[in-house]
């Protein structure tokens, strides 16, 4: 989900690392928010699967801001956004990948900042941005975290310099449960580290799905959720409290039977004026007056206990 303007470029990055390019305009808009949409193959000849759209104003192709792709073994890669300026429409390479890696997020960056990577078993890395040298537009990148066996990397972002100390990483799992924990408390590494603890999954929580960076003071500001049934809830994410990085964290959508939580965002709609509505649990969705918290022992008094059993890992 990306909020874009008519003369806004978009940016599709697919798996395999090709990235194709098309105005907003031409993508009909549709009355209907529960609207099937068209098949993008309608207005591009898109090969694999799309993972991320990135909007860019026409004029803001410039060397001074950088594009930044990131893959599932853990691949980090920067590239000046000049040098995708002019993407034909059949598409170009942004990455060279290794056998069996595949690209997993993109984002533009346009001042310091430092880089999140989050893990799908629940481990984070966060370091200067800067340690990632500029390459080549056709280039492999270079080692942005390490990885333990078995994991991988399901999103990254950056933050900021200037605003690291007022921002909160929200991270939600499959399971539909999540927690927000102030960025400070994230150790920063140099590039290529493991990282630290960003959440605990497991049976009850399942994979983390997605993190992103979200305001301490939060306000009034609301977040959407969408599971693999399409279905989207909005909730007051005052309502999920900042806790520490050991913790399991809150209910914050409620599942039916194999449906699996797949992504948070903050995007908020300012012409909306409707409350947010709460369903009953036949359609799956939760309200945040419902929201169920976890037991004591993964609330905020053992937070300590548990950053100091996880000390001798976070190296």
């Amino acid at each position: 989900m990306v909020v874009v303007s008519n003369l806004d470029d978009l940016l599709l990055i697919t798996q395999e690392g090709i990235i194709h390019q098309i105005p907003a305009f031409e993508i009909p808009e549709v009355k209907n928010r529960t609207a099937r949409g068209s098949s993008i193959r309608r207005f591009l000849p898109v090969e694999g699967s799309i993972v991320k759209v990135v909007n860019v104003q026409h004029d803001s192709f410039t060397a001074d801001r950088v594009f930044v792709t990131v893959t599932k073994s853990g691949m980090i890669k920067r590239t000046n956004l000049d040098k995708y300026s002019n993407i034909r429409r059949t598409g170009i390479k942004c990455l060279v990948l290794k056998a069996g890696d595949e690209v997993v997020d993109a984002f533009i960056t346009d001042k310091p900042s430092y880089i999140f990577m989050a893990t799908k078993n629940g481990s984070a890395a966060v370091f200067d941005g800067d340690k990632a040298r500029l390459t080549g537009r056709v280039a492999q990148g270079v080692i942005g975290m390490k990885l333990r066996a078995g994991d991988e990397v399901v999103c990254a972002f950056s933050v900021p310099k200037d605003e690291y100390n007022m921002t909160s990483i929200l991270t939600v799992t499959e399971k539909g449960y999540g927690k927000r924990t102030p960025l400070n408390r994230y150790r920063i590494t140099n590039r290529g580290a493991m990282g630290v603890r960003n959440i605990k999954t497991g049976a009850r929580n399942g994979s983390v799905v997605n993190s992103i960076p979200v305001p301490i003071e939060t306000g009034d500001i609301t977040i959407s959720l969408v599971n693999s049934e399409g279905i989207l809830i909005k909730i007051g994410l005052k309502g999920i409290r900042n806790m520490g990085r050991a913790t399991m964290g809150v209910r914050i959508m409620r599942q039916i039977g194999d449906q699996k939580l797949l992504m948070a965002t903050s995007i908020i709609d300012e012409s909306e004026t409707e409350e947010t509505e709460s369903v009953n649990s036949d359609a799956g969705e939760t309200d945040i007056k419902d929201v169920e918290t976890v037991d004591t022992d993964a609330e905020l008094s053992e937070v300590k206990d548990e950053e100091e059993k996880l000390k001798d890992n976070d190296s």
